[in-house]
């Protein structure tokens, strides 16, 4: 009888689905292998490439300290940068609801060793909650192939001098990447993440027809449920390591507890933001977009929406989890700092501010078509 329902189960997983296809990087679907699976009853398609707002970082030995932003949706900033085509290119990919530190420290080192184009894959915003991560890296990963694929054919640069490093679910994000980049050099596995991708399809995980060599190191490895531990045991590269047993570390802290943990108050109404910013300008400018959400019952930090070159035209948007309850919200305040010591005759607007928050998804539009200089603050109002 439990094989009828899990038959059951699987077959109804199967029967349905949706696609959502983006210009750039084709279509996406829900149905089996994707969800419809033991390991995967509650996957769903990713959200947009805006929404996520895959970002690269760029650090060589001309840039230890600050990296370069870097993009293939314009690559003349590619052709601005300090990479080098001479050079092996070493792209960094972090998993859940990552800093980034460890990629820095990872670059770091890496350019203390060689001569290299390191990057660092920023998809903090896709990846705040697990659930959505497993989806979003489906997106996060045809961005890093629509990447390579851009330095190819712009730049000649072929996919064989491109190494991914991707840690946890970073590591089948990379393989996702991999597997739309016919040709690619190498994948790092570290530790890629257990839950909702132990025994599922190729098609889902990293696996060795990813890249021409895939190198796997599992350090808390586990079957989901039986035993603790946020890595897979399933090998999936042409070479897999398990030090230690690939279970536990010595010196190391338990890694499935803040998994297990949830912050309810994120939930609260008023108190998680999605932050939509679409730029008005006078010209493309270097520089930081910060926006502070003011409502009934007081206002918000100021938060960081993005950073690098800032586009007029372009949307950015951000997840963004406030320490106050707003209440209703009223106004909202955008500044932007320009990324140069030089006095800035540029001027930036947000032309249009979308509030996405609260559990039910409640959404407010502010408008202005004001610009400023950098350091002056804008005021919205709804629109």
């Amino acid at each position: 009888m439990f094989g009828i329902w899990i038959a059951a189960l699987l077959f109804f997983g199967t029967s349905t689905g949706k696609e959502i296809c983006y210009e750039r990087l084709g279509c996406f679907r829900d149905g089996f292998p994707w969800t419809g699976t033991l390991s995967r009853q509650f996957a769903g398609l990713p959200w947009s490439p805006e929404e996520i707002n895959t970002r690269f970082l760029l650090y060589t030995r001309r840039s230890r300290i600050a990296c370069q932003e870097i993009s293939a949706v314009n690559h003349r900033t590619i052709h601005a940068s300090h990479f080098r085509t001479d050079r092996m290119t070493r792209i960094n990919i972090p998993g859940w609801k990552s800093d980034g530190k460890w990629q820095q420290a990872m670059c770091d080192v890496l350019l203390k060793a060689e001569d290299v184009n390191c990057i660092n894959v920023d998809w903090i915003n896709g990846s705040l909650e697990y659930v959505h991560a497993v989806n979003n890296l489906r997106v996060a990963g045809a961005e890093v192939a629509y990447f390579i694929d851009v330095l190819m054919k712009q730049f000649g640069y072929p996919p064989s001098k491109v190494h991914l490093i991707g840690h946890s679910l970073g590591a089948h994000l990379a393989g996702e990447a991999g597997a739309r980049t016919p040709g690619l050099g190498r994948i790092t596995g570290l530790d890629p993440a257990g839950p909702c991708f132990h025994d599922t399809p190729n098609e889902v995980r990293l696996d060795p027809s990813d890249a021409s060599f895939v190198d796997v190191i599992h350090t808390n490895a586990a079957r989901f449920l039986f035993e603790f531990g946020a890595g897979t045991i399933n090998a999936c590269g042409h070479l897999d390591f398990y030090p230690n047993g690939g279970k536990h570390m010595p010196g190391c802290e338990d890694l499935i507890t803040p998994l297990l943990k949830f912050d309810f108050n994120a939930y609260k109404e008023g108190w998680r933001h999605k932050l939509s910013v679409t730029l008005n300008g006078s010209n493309v400018t270097e520089g930081s977009i910060f926006l502070r959400v003011g409502g009934t019952t007081g206002k918000t930090e100021e938060f960081g929406v993005a950073s690098g070159t800032l586009q007029p035209g372009m949307t950015y948007t951000k997840l963004i989890d406030a320490e106050v309850n707003v209440g209703n919200i009223t106004s909202v305040e955008f500044i932007w700092k320009e990324h140069s010591f030089r006095r800035s005759r540029n001027k930036l607007g947000a032309g249009m501010v979308v509030d996405i928050s609260g559990k039910y998804g409640r959404e407010s539009t502010f408008c202005s078509q004001d610009m400023k200089g950098p350091n002056i603050v804008q005021i919205l109002k709804p629109c």
